[in-house]
C-alpha cells in the first residue's frame, strides 16, 4: 500500500521551472507581460479591495497580485489590464498551459 502525503502530491504535481498553468483561475505565477509584449498594469489601479472581481484573485490581496497575470473572471487563460490603449483595456498573457 502506498501512502501519499500532501508534500508528495505537491512535489509530484509541480510543473517544470517554466511558468505555466493547469487551471487559469488558480494561476499565481509571476508573468506580467502580455502576448503582445506589453507590461501589465497593477490590479489595484482598476479595482478596490472589496470589488467582486478583485475578491476572486487567488492572491491574498490586490497588493500581492501586483501586476501579475491572473484570471479572476474565468476567461480560461491568465490575463491582465493594459494601459495606454483606449480600445484594448486588457489582454491575455504569454503563459503556456502546462503539458
Amino acid at each position: 500500500m502506498i501512502n501519499f502525503t500532501a508534500k508528495t502530491i505537491v512535489t509530484s504535481a509541480k510543473p517544470s521551472s517554466r511558468e505555466c498553468f493547469f487551471r487559469s483561475s488558480l494561476y499565481v505565477g509571476h508573468v506580467s507581460i502580455t502576448i503582445d509584449n506589453i507590461t501589465c498594469d497593477r490590479w489595484d489601479a482598476h479595482h478596490v479591495p472589496n470589488d467582486s472581481l478583485a475578491s476572486k484573485l487567488p492572491d491574498q490581496s490586490l497588493d500581492d497580485a501586483l501586476n501579475y497575470c491572473r484570471d479572476p473572471d474565468g476567461k480560461g487563460h491568465p490575463w491582465c489590464y493594459v494601459k495606454g490603449n483606449p480600445v484594448k483595456t486588457w489582454e491575455f498573457c504569454d503563459v503556456p498551459y502546462c503539458q
